[in-house]
């Protein structure tokens, strides 16, 4: 059976095809996220003390996803360059490329999640029964961290060449094969034994594992819109540079959201468990009202990169401008209803009161930013796209190490608890509106370039 044609981003009328490019990435995205919510939400089942435990694990957890989203994005913003301009010699080079990178991270961050998990995990000060739990599930994702960074790192390489579909719906089988694993792993339903968090950990890992698999099947049938050409390899010091000045940054920019995330348990687990819980439950939330603007981020990227390479600067301008009001529209919808329904959706994780209470009050201030913070990965995509991975990261490290912790450190001293999220919110809403300021004069810039000014 034929591929179904990828959508013409060089050619098609400019927010219809941005918008056909990012839904199946932002849909990736939230199946994603996805993973985690299904096991946080069987987890909340066992008690706060398991759920604060899957929440001190977030930021170990979030590594793996960082050093898989950095390669995948210099993946996909290298190879939309180069595709974009016609040059299958250097596609299926920067094909092979990801896989030695793939190979190359496993190696690396396999013995060292084994070897300083435990340090880290006892370093928040969490009662010793809750640090246990949240070991054995860090270690398994660890164990299967190639699994994970695989099906991301592939996945990027579809979404370079403009197919984003692909990966949706490999990312979907993943999820279902988690949502059917979690319940059998952690209560021991059928002949399977009660592995508790172990469990959610196991069935995460096992889902990735099939997601790869289906993954590898379909590239080595020559059914994706790469090939994997062994006669391509070569030393390549132009495409080895691009990818070099994207991932490294890249890495960098992700890295910072597990320290931020470290540096807020640091300060709310003297709180107790139940606010440990609570911020667990709302990350994972927030983390969903994100979804739209990594979507469109990440389909700014690709479809910039083509379209810059191919030349046509006013048409990357006018995708960047249409990214903003898209996004800004979709992710506000949602922060509007997280608000309104902000105790519903907490006790979906978590039936403690204390919990609900505390991640009531947490949504209800963090969620006000999310429509401005969105901007920040806008800003990601587009220097991404041109190249300037440097320029990339620096949003993220202003927002996530420097505003939203001062923000909820002087909100913490001055307003306690109320205050700490009042305070991370006026730092995310800060750091949207620099964006914004950054996105304009971008813009101008563009304008300039495509008059030939």
């Amino acid at each position: 059976m034929a591929r179904r044609p990828l959508p013409d981003l060089l050619n098609g009328p400019v927010t219809p095809t941005l918008v056909n490019l990012s839904f199946p990435l932002a849909g990736a995205m939230l199946l994603n996220s996805a993973l985690g919510v299904v096991d946080l939400i069987y987890v909340g089942l066992l008690g706060k003390e398991a759920l604060a435990a899957v929440a001190l694990c977030f930021p170990l957890h979030f590594l793996i996803i960082t050093a898989g989203a950095g390669a995948s994005d210099a993946v996909s913003a290298v190879l939309a360059r180069y595709f974009g301009a016609g040059d299958k010699e250097h596609t299926e080079r920067i094909a092979l490329y990801a896989v030695f990178a793939w190979f190359g991270l496993t190696a690396l961050m396999m013995p060292l999640g084994l070897i300083f998990s435990r340090t880290l995990l006892e370093s928040t000060g969490a009662d010793p029964a809750v640090v246990e739990m949240a070991h054995d599930y860090a270690c398994t994702l660890y164990w299967g961290v190639g699994a994970i960074l695989g099906q991301m790192i592939l996945g990027g390489l579809y979404r370079g060449a403009g197919d984003t579909r692909f990966p949706f719906w490999n990312l979907m089988l993943a999820v279902v094969c988690n949502a059917v694993l979690d319940p059998l792993f952690i209560f021991g339903l059928g002949p399977f034994p009660r592995m508790g968090v172990y469990g959610a950990a196991l069935a995460t890992v096992l889902s990735r594992v099939i997601g790869l698999g289906v993954f590898s099947l379909h590239i080595f049938r020559r059914r994706g819109p790469v090939r994997f050409n062994p006669r391509a390899l070569r030393w390549d010091p132009e495409a080895y540079s691009r990818l070099w000045r994207l991932a490294v940054p890249g890495f960098i920019q992700r890295a910072v959201v597990p320290v931020a995330i470290q540096v807020v348990l640091y300060l709310i687990t003297p709180l107790g468990v139940a606010v440990v819980g609570a911020y667990g439950v709302s990350q994972r939330l927030l983390n969903l009202v994100q979804l739209p603007a990594i979507g469109f981020g990440t389909g700014t990227m690709v479809m910039i990169g083509q379209c810059h390479a191919a030349g046509l600067v006013n048409r990357s301008r006018r995708t960047s401008m249409a990214s903003v009001w898209v996004t800004t529209l979709i992710t506000g919808g949602l922060s509007l209803l997280i608000w309104i329904f902000a105790p519903f959706f907490v006790s979906l994780f978590s039936d403690s009161p204390d919990v609900t209470r505390a991640g009531v009050l947490m949504m209800r201030w963090l969620v006000v930013a999310q429509p401005a913070a969105a901007l920040i990965l806008l800003v990601n995509g587009y220097f991404n796209a041109m190249g300037k991975g440097l320029y990339a990261m620096l949003p993220t490290i202003g927002q996530r190490l420097l505003l939203e912790p001062g923000g909820l450190a002087l909100g913490l001293l001055l307003g306690g608890l109320t205050g700490a999220w009042a305070g991370m919110m006026a730092g995310g809403l800060v750091a949207g509106g620099i964006s914004l300021l950054v996105l304009y004069y971008r813009w101008r810039a563009l304008k300039l370039e495509a008059a030939g000014g």
